[in-house]
């Protein structure tokens, strides 16, 4: 009761009040069996009453990371004046409490902009901070232990640094399987590169986005092929960002894989290569397939994606190719011979159409006969009758002892000639 402790004891008051409207708050994102092999979410967030937020001017100033460039600049650099990282401070501190038990995969604080949440607790609201992905180091970690941040506040002396410390959040590391995380509005895109097909590789890149935590990859598809070895390489999991809307909370991450596969050496012949399916009970809110063609990258869709894309052996190639080739070559050589073969019967036809150096009734006749065997079938049935009839009176007249007419072979054969000329591609063969 003494006069000189009354300040005190009213700031004494003044800070208790202010621990009973405020609390640090360490949750899960998920069930609390972690397992000790996988990563696992963590919200930490402030709950305070309504009047304590109106007061401190809210908690934004938790959520700026100071060291960044941007910051140093819009501080002017560093200084006496330098403001104090609260984000950084925090930061140290969450290290600090779980770094013996955690491996810590990301830390994300929430956007200064953030929206509190109501909480079912009357007149009490919820700040987001900051979105945590851990992995336990052992099955023996059995709770997240207590984390403090450091708040300041101001009295009636000036500002006070208070300590604000969070619950201790039990979990269970046991086993090293678990059930799934929360994972929400997962989405894939595909992409497959065959374009080194020829010395037997694919590639498939995949690319997941969700809100939560997005799983390994052996969880989430189906990768293995018959008849191929494959590589992978992991990004690992990244929140991209951390937002809530006034009601939920929620991290936006990302996560990409790159799979090599290899033809093993027994796989013989063209491959009908599919993507990697989802396993039975993962939901995929959307996915998206492509694949190169040639230069040009082709979106594929339906039935499309079930078949997959054929991949031609180098060894089924080369054979068709061998084909293709000797299929050419012989068409090249029926088209020669046949040209061959047109010119002799040509030069042929010329030959049994030049008339004769001599012009007797026996050479008349020879060249007639010629003519009919070589040209009877371009002639009509009345030419064709005509030339037999005329052959026939030659014989008739010239080979007997006393011959009775004379005739003008020259014209004759003329004649004959000009009539054989029609047609000169219906030429027979004379032996």
């Amino acid at each position: 009761d003494h006069p000189a402790a009354a300040s005190i004891t009213q700031s004494l008051d003044y800070y208790k009040e202010l621990l009973n409207e405020i609390q640090l708050r360490i949750k899960i994102d998920g069930p609390s069996q972690v397992g000790h092999s996988q990563v696992f979410g963590t919200f930490v967030s402030l709950e305070t009453s309504r009047q304590l937020l109106r007061e401190s001017g809210g908690f934004s100033k938790y959520l700026k990371n100071k060291s960044s460039p941007s910051q140093m600049a819009m501080m002017g650099g560093g200084g006496g004046g330098e403001e104090k990282d609260y984000c950084a401070d925090f930061t140290k501190n969450l290290h600090a409490a779980l770094d013996e038990t955690f491996e810590f995969v990301s830390i994300t604080f929430h956007d200064p902009a953030v929206k509190t949440i109501d909480l079912p607790r009357e007149g009490w609201v919820e700040t987001p901070l900051a979105y945590l992905v851990l992995r336990a180091k052992n099955a023996a970690v059995d709770r997240i232990p207590s984390v403090q941040i450091d708040m300041d506040f101001n009295d009636l002396t000036g500002q006070v640094v208070l300590p604000i410390l969070s619950q201790v959040e039990p979990l269970d590391a046991t086993n090293k399987e678990v059930t799934q995380r929360p994972c929400e509005e997962l989405k894939l895109n595909f992409t497959m590169d065959q374009r080194e097909w020829k010395d037997g590789k694919v590639v498939v890149e995949i690319q997941a986005t969700a809100k939560g935590v997005i799983p390994n990859l052996d969880k989430l598809l189906s990768c293995q092929r018959d008849g191929f070895n494959f590589d992978m390489v992991d990004s690992n999991l990244a929140v991209s960002q951390f937002v809530s809307d006034g009601k939920l909370r929620q991290p936006v991450t990302d996560r990409n894989w790159q799979l090599t596969y290899t033809r093993k050496p027994g796989l013989k012949g063209d491959v009908q290569f599919t993507f990697p399916e989802p396993r039975p009970g993962v939901t995929i809110a959307a996915s998206e397939y492509k694949h190169y063609q040639d230069a040009d990258l082709i979106t594929l869709a339906g039935a499309d994606v079930s078949r997959g894309i054929r991949l031609a052996s180098p060894l089924g190639n080369g054979l068709r190719n061998g084909v293709l080739i000797c299929l050419l070559l012989a068409a090249v050589l029926g088209v020669i011979v046949f040209l061959r073969r047109k010119k002799t019967l040509s030069t042929q036809a010329s030959d049994h159409l030049t008339l004769p150096s001599q012009l007797t009734p026996f050479t008349t006749v020879a060249y007639l006969r010629r003519l009919r065997a070589s040209h009877g079938q371009a002639m009509s049935d009345s030419e064709k009758h005509s030339l037999t009839q005329q052959i026939t009176d030659i014989e008739a007249t010239c080979f007997r002892r006393d011959p009775t007419t004379a005739h003008d072979f020259p014209s004759l054969l003329q004649k004959w000639q000009g009539i054989a000329r029609r047609a000169p591609h219906s030429v027979t063969q004379v032996p």
